[in-house]
């Protein structure tokens, strides 16, 4: 059957298309327009709304903090008794696999000392600290995780955070104890290892 109306040129009714009137596609069915949301009046006018159509601004779009179908659920916890010294001990690390984006957004940790200031927790990724703003501020702007911050049992007491592991990246805890005896030490991370959706840019419209 001959489309006689035209691709895109002419409405359902036959007629020329108006700013404001949809248009069709080659299978006849209507496609949104731009101009439908406004009323133009000058010329003006429509190449604003046209250029703000052809030219969007980027919007973020937050990283969700529950696996996305497909992805493997994280969960590590260790306990370990730390002699005293001054040389920091690695608790854990994890590895992020080729392939996969890692995504961390939960910690607890866990003592039996009783003076925090003997003792420190270090998160690294790649030997680098993170989690920078948590813990106890001191002189040199970086904070100081000494106190245990939630049960490491309970989901509800873990602390919220982000880290994002590209491939081989590595994420380790070490800790330290000062205290002249030894400790318990613990800490648990929570997140999701994910191979089905890897994220190359968080923007839309760039």
């Amino acid at each position: 059957m001959k489309n006689d109306r035209g691709l895109f040129l002419r409405n359902a009714d036959g007629r020329s298309p108006v700013p404001g009137t949809p248009h069709l596609s080659p299978f006849g069915d209507a496609r949104g327009n731009p101009l439908d949301a406004v009323l133009p009046t000058t010329k003006d006018v429509v190449d604003k709304v046209m250029n703000a159509y052809e030219n969007p601004v980027p919007v973020l779009f937050p990283r969700t903090q529950a696996a996305p179908e497909g992805a493997r659920t994280l969960d590590y916890v260790r306990y370990l008794t730390v002699a005293s010294g001054a040389t920091p001990v690695d608790l854990y690390q994890f590895t992020c696999k080729d392939g996969m984006t890692t995504v961390i957004f939960g910690y607890g940790l866990y003592t039996n000392a009783a003076i925090g200031a003997d003792i420190e927790w270090y998160p690294t990724v790649d030997g680098k600290r993170v989690l920078q703003f948590h813990g106890v501020p001191n002189a040199s702007g970086l904070g100081r995780l000494v106190y245990p911050v939630g049960n490491v049992e309970q989901l509800a007491h873990l602390v919220q955070c982000q880290i994002i592991l590209e491939p081989k990246q590595v994420f380790k805890w070490q800790v330290r104890n000062t205290s002249g005896a030894p400790v318990i030490m613990a800490a648990r991370t929570i997140g999701y290892v994910d191979a089905s959706q890897r994220l190359t840019s968080t923007k839309f419209g760039d």
